[in-house]
């Protein structure tokens, strides 16, 4: 088959042999692997575009993803990556080998489980004033004064009260923790999306082991009753886990960041570090405290950052046609 168009990287898998999945995905083609040593790239044929972050498409990354994972340790790109033509992947297969054979080692007959857990604040306050003598004898003494008479036992009262609820939270997350310890291999921690939510956390879970980790899910939040709910979410793509990202190069960022450092339209890490450090030293804060000095460091130091990620270990090109045909990889 001939294949002429951009290519939509869905993921990278342990292969190394052609293969293809059928026609499905972003680009609603064939997708199918391209191929160096024993590693593989899932794509798809797609026009050289941006695609639009909608749900339907969103969506169809994700099924592409969650169909591989059934047979396949795969690593998951981020959604919206096109290179340019197979070329390119190959060379990203080339460039990162070594890179994506550890990920894939971490990662392989792994699965990502997130465990959210909602607590009832006003049902764990009641259970509270039940069982904290304390705190029910102040709150009964600032119910019968005038708000304006009990400031100070209203304030000693929140941090009774805060203090209970942070204990009960601590206690909480412990506990699920601990128990589902026995079966992840690592976790990440996320960001609580709502105030109810007092744990979100992504495990890295063996295959063998997700039915345990559901199975001590619903043990716990029936032991809970109303007063806290746990929810798994899963299996997903251990995408906390594989922390690759790849993007097309901008030249423009990219010719900017060689003339602040004073390169030449090739360059090896060891000039460009020579270059960074030559410059960093003359315009460092410590040297120059003028803020002129300041904001020339600031821009030495992006400048470095980003052509140290494009370069990675080589010797590398800054002329247009070479900057505008690579994909940059991020771990």
């Amino acid at each position: 088959m001939s294949h002429k168009e951009g290519r939509y990287v869905y993921g990278i898998l342990i292969s190394g042999e052609e293969r293809s999945f059928g026609e499905f995905g972003v680009s609603k083609g064939e997708v199918y692997t391209i191929n160096f040593k024993d590693i593989s790239a899932v794509v798809g044929d797609s026009p050289l575009k941006a695609y639009e972050v909608t749900r339907e498409n969103l969506l169809a990354h994700e099924k592409v993803i969650r169909e591989l994972m059934k047979a396949h340790t795969i690593l998951p790109m981020t959604f919206g990556t096109v290179a340019k033509d197979e070329k390119d992947v190959v060379g990203m297969l080339e460039r990162m080998y070594v890179e994506f054979k550890q990920v894939l080692k971490r990662i392989e007959n792994k699965l990502q489980i997130d465990v959210r857990v909602i607590w009832n604040k006003d049902m764990i306050y009641m259970g509270i004033l039940r069982g904290d003598e304390e705190i029910r004898r102040l709150s009964e003494e600032v119910s019968k004064k005038p708000a304006e008479e009990t400031y100070n036992e209203r304030v000693e009262l929140g941090k009774k009260v805060m203090s209970a609820l942070d204990n009960k939270r601590g206690g909480y997350i412990k506990e699920i923790t601990e128990a589902l310890s026995p079966y992840i291999e690592d976790s990440e921690q996320n960001k609580l999306t709502e105030d109810r939510m007092i744990m979100n956390t992504s495990f890295l879970v063996d295959k063998s082991k997700e039915e345990e980790i559901y199975r001590t899910v619903n043990r716990l939040d029936e032991k809970y009753g109303e007063d806290v709910q746990v929810i798994a979410v899963g299996p997903l793509p251990p995408y906390n886990f594989s922390h690759i990202e790849i993007k097309k190069m901008d030249f423009e960022t990219i010719d900017s960041a060689r003339k602040i450092l004073g390169l030449r339209d090739e360059a090896t890490i060891s000039e460009i570090e020579d270059a960074y450090t030559h410059l960093a030293f003359q315009f460092h804060p410590d040297r120059n405290p003028d803020e002129s000095a300041r904001e020339k460091f600031k821009k030495i130091e992006h400048a470095y950052s980003t052509l140290r990620d494009y370069c990675s270990r080589y010797v590398y090109s800054f002329k247009r046609k070479d900057v505008e045909k690579t994909i940059m990889v991020r771990k």
